[in-house]
């Protein structure tokens, strides 16, 4: 069971990452900005693997956490 969520992890993360980081970021205030020059996304996995958190800062120095559920295939 380990090793299958271990192979769906990265794939849920890299449709999130790209959706939500490289297409562009949405702010709090709703408008669309662009990646470039934003901090490198630090990614958190709880230890559950319930769910994993991706934090990073925009390059206006806003704060953004994007939570992202795993779903459990038990």
């Amino acid at each position: 069971m380990f090793a299958v969520r271990t192979n769906e992890i990265p794939g849920h993360l890299w449709e999130g990452l790209y959706k939500n980081y490289f297409l562009g970021i949405q702010k709090k205030d709703g408008t669309i900005i662009d990646p470039i020059d934003s901090s490198m996304p630090l990614i958190l996995l709880a230890k559950d693997q319930s769910h994993l958190l991706v934090a990073f800062e925009t390059a206006d120095r806003e704060p953004v956490i994007l939570r992202q559920r795993i779903q459990d295939k038990r």
